[in-house]
């Protein structure tokens, strides 16, 4: 169960016009995937997934 969550999760689009706020938006997805690797194990959310959506924060 947890690969089918993981693999919807990796489907999400974090685009330029993507909103930046805390709870649903860019900010949020990126507070997200590092809970998903701290919790399910280091590299779950590969770190060039989480390092381009910085620059766009």
């Amino acid at each position: 169960m947890v690969d089918y969550y993981l693999a919807k999760f990796k489907e999400i689009d974090v685009s330029k016009d993507f909103q930046s706020e805390m709870i649903g938006g860019k900010a949020g997805y990126l507070w997200a995937c590092l809970f998903l690797n701290k919790n399910l194990g280091h590299e779950t959310i590969l770190p060039a997934h989480t390092v381009r959506i910085l620059p766009r924060l």
